[in-house]
């Protein structure tokens, strides 16, 4: 069963070798509603995901992971996003996962933009609904979040695969810190674990005359017998 690890923290895959912080295979940022939703947060080796300041500056975290060596026609049985929280508040919050309907440069997004002159469609990243949550709280450890449709939307149709988004319900001024890959130590950097298998094709059974039926003989003990064939004995 394969299983495709793209994080820094387990390599497993073409792709996974060279997702590191400097890979076009794996990209992250922050979109901030604050700042006029002008700043990007692409090299940030943290991220932050809630709302700070006031009700209007909210904080989502996208991440995109290039998972093409995955066949078109591969099932897949499982995949996981993971992310580590480092700090923040400690305030318990669900954090969903989205999955995005735009593509993002990295090093230009911001809350307005997907990309340099190119707005999003809707501010804030342009997300489809929810896939999966998972409750944060103040434990700095890694948090799981299921993805296994999403990814399956993208073995399927390779070209929807704009990535995903973090974003909570932005009612409650805290947040939580998430890292990026260019965190320096490797195994607490986010990543996807999608474990799959591709189906054989299916050979053609030749066609055969069925088995013989049994013949039958009564023996007495000590004297031999002798069965003879019959038509139907042979199989062929």
């Amino acid at each position: 069963v394969p299983i495709l690890v793209i994080s820094p923290t387990t390599l497993a895959g073409t792709n996974a070798a060279t997702a590191n912080s400097t890979a076009a295979n794996f990209l992250d940022s922050k979109l901030n509603q604050g700042s006029a939703g002008n700043d990007n947060y692409g090299a940030d080796s943290r991220l932050e995901v809630g709302k700070v300041f006031s009700s209007t500056t909210a904080l989502r975290d996208i991440f995109q992971f290039n998972i093409s060596e995955i066949p078109t026609g591969a099932v897949v049985q499982s995949a996981t996003f993971s992310a580590y929280r480092p700090g923040g508040n400690n305030d318990v919050q669900t954090v969903n996962l989205h999955g995005l309907t735009e593509s993002f440069v990295e090093g230009q997004v911001t809350w307005t933009i997907k990309s340099s002159g190119i707005n999003w469609g809707t501010a804030g990243g342009s997300f489809g609904a929810l896939i999966s949550s998972a409750t944060l709280n103040g434990t700095k450890t890694r948090y799981n979040w299921d993805v296994k449709s999403l990814v399956e939307s993208w073995v399927t149709t390779p070209a929807n695969n704009f990535g995903l988004l973090l974003k909570t319900g932005e009612t409650l001024n805290k947040s939580h810190q998430i890292n990026t890959k260019e965190i320096g130590t490797l195994g607490l950097r986010p990543g996807l674990t999608v474990t799959y298998v591709i189906p054989e094709p299916c050979a053609a059974i030749t066609n055969r005359a069925p088995l013989a039926q049994p013949d039958y003989a009564t023996v007495v003990n000590g004297k031999s017998v002798v069965i003879s064939p019959l038509p139907n004995d042979a199989d062929v």
